[in-house]
């Protein structure tokens, strides 16, 4: 796990902030998917980032967390199934420009 710094943990925090107003507007299948994707994407964003910070500072070496250099199945299984839930954002996105090329892109 390589921890990147803040900046995408912010990004990530501007994608829940968006796919929670658009959700609040725009009660329909693409908004959900965008909004469950987003907060997928920043669980897991978090997590690294979290995880980095603390792996980098020697708190996590010893602890139950690890197994030598990996972080435990139990740990990193359900991370895993959380960024596949992520990619339901991309399909989101995807809905929403397949509907706004159906609708075409200026208004009648």
């Amino acid at each position: 796990m390589f921890s990147y710094g803040v900046a995408p943990v912010v990004v990530t925090v501007v994608f829940v902030a968006g796919a929670i107003i658009l959700f609040r507007f725009d009660r329909s299948w693409p908004s959900g998917l965008l909004l469950a994707g987003a907060v997928a994407l920043f669980v897991v964003t978090f997590f690294d980032f979290a995880f980095g910070f603390a792996f980098e500072r020697g708190w996590v070496q010893r602890t139950f967390l690890m197994q030598g250099c990996l972080v435990t199945p139990w740990l990193s299984r359900p991370l895993e199934l959380i960024e596949l839930i992520s990619y339901s954002l991309f399909v989101g996105l995807l809905w929403y420009c397949a509907r706004g090329v159906r609708k075409g892109l200026t208004p009648m």
